[in-house]
């Protein structure tokens, strides 16, 4: 044991180049290793809360939107009934056994315009106070909409927007809005719209607003990009027909018999709109999101490959110089063990001194480059803990290819090539 601590610490400090360069090709890996994984879970762990924050317990049905002239047409396909104010009421005493609450909706074209010009397009998401209680998005800042805050044409009328929509106005801090007035638009009518929360993600129904890019002319206004920019105000059900209706179930078991009944409610009734059930939405994202991770997971592994293969080149080129040493070692009785487990050593040792240099460099990493993401790396502790295993195991596998070689070394033939 003596000989194999010996020589191992003999072999990293007389060849200090190549045990600098051995170290830095598995800091590096480890570091490269750390980013990936937090770039990757971090992703996935911001795409699957953000897809979560808009419930998976809730169901949508919408009315087929067209563009041409006028927003909302009175016929929905083939001429069938569209989702109407008694359609609604018809519905929350139907499904009242498995819905918490049912949420009649309005979506409109607009656009917002701020004192000094600033002015952008918009969708205005017209809605009653439980859509906040149906679809847990979260405040950024500000308050929801409450019974209280009315639409009146042409008056003041107080607003929620989405957190992109303020962002383009206040890029540095998007919770400024609150509190700002801004002018409006519905129906080709002007409101005073003041700003009185900013909630955290988009609309629900953010995936089926892509219909409206079917016709020219909504592509000309890009549309697309519509789906992320919301403001949204208060339903008036004496008023306002709905676009459509957000259904909360009462639990995630009663998502599918609630879309059945929906279904079932809405085909007795000539009504055919576009359902959205948020939990298999969810579902099916999830599951690519995780195929996509797995793949991008295989990043590191062909990284912590790659330096398998250049420390073992580097050893044994290493082990190639020592030859005449280690025949003299043999020489004077140390055994092909000791010899052999003393290169092994030396590869556990370089992974070890590596491991807080690779954590600097990740470090260093996250906090320039990668903070430039959409999210917030995560990496998981089981990553933190068995990538240093990991690493030790390529330095000892690295090492072990030289190793090899010199368990087959014959100590003659070794000191006869060196004297010639």
């Amino acid at each position: 044991m003596n000989v194999i601590v010996r020589e191992s610490w003999r072999g990293v400090w007389r060849r200090s180049a190549r045990s600098g360069l051995v170290v830095l090709t598995l800091a590096l890996s480890f570091s490269v290793v750390l980013v990936v994984i937090g770039v990757i879970e971090g992703g996935r762990r911001s795409i699957r809360d953000s897809l979560f924050s808009l419930g998976v317990d809730v169901i949508a049905a919408l009315n087929p939107i067209r563009i041409e002239g006028l927003p909302f047409l009175r016929l929905g396909r083939g001429g069938s009934r569209l989702i109407d104010r008694e359609a609604i009421d018809e519905l929350k005493v139907d499904v009242a056994d498995l819905a918490r609450v049912v949420v009649p909706t309005r979506i409109e074209l607009s656009a917002t315009e701020r004192d000094d010009g600033i002015s952008f397009q918009n969708t205005l998401f017209v809605t009653t106070p439980g859509y906040f209680a149906a679809v847990p998005i979260g405040l950024f800042a500000g308050r929801y909409l409450d019974e209280n805050d009315r639409f009146v044409p042409g008056g003041d009328v107080n607003v929620v927007f989405d957190r992109a929509l303020a962002h383009y106005y206040e890029p540095d801090d998007p919770a400024r809005v609150v509190g700002a007035a801004f002018d409006g638009y519905r129906s080709g009518k002007r409101f005073r719209a003041h700003v009185v929360g900013v909630l955290n993600d988009p609309i629900v129904l953010r995936r089926h607003m892509k219909m409206l890019d079917t016709q020219r002319k909504a592509r000309d206004v890009q549309l697309r990009r519509l789906e992320f920019l919301n403001a949204y105000v208060l339903y008036d059900p004496a008023k306002d027909e709905p676009s459509g209706v957000i259904v909360q179930a009462n639990t995630v078991d009663d998502v599918s018999p609630l879309s059945v009944r929906m279904h079932e409610f809405f085909e007795e009734r000539g009504i055919e709109p576009y359902y959205l059930v948020q939990r298999d939405w969810i579902g099916t994202v999830l599951r690519a999101v995780n195929e996509f991770s797995f793949l991008l997971h295989f990043l590191w592994v062909v990284t912590l490959f790659v330096a398998l293969i250049l420390c073992g080149s580097i050893g044994y080129m290493a082990v190639e110089e020592r030859f005449p040493e280690i025949a003299v070692l043999r020489v004077e009785g140390a055994r092909v063990g000791d010899v052999v487990g003393a290169l092994l050593l030396e590869g556990v040792l370089l992974s070890i001194v590596s491991v807080p240099i690779g954590l600097a460099v990740a470090q260093l990493a996250f906090g320039s480059a990668v903070r430039e993401l959409l999210w917030e790396p995560y990496v998981p502790p089981l990553a933190y803990w068995g990538t240093p295993i990991l690493l030790m195991l390529v330095g000892l596998l690295a090492f072990a290819w030289p190793a090899a070689r010199v368990a087959r070394l014959d100590p003659a033939v070794a000191l006869g090539e060196y004297r010639e």
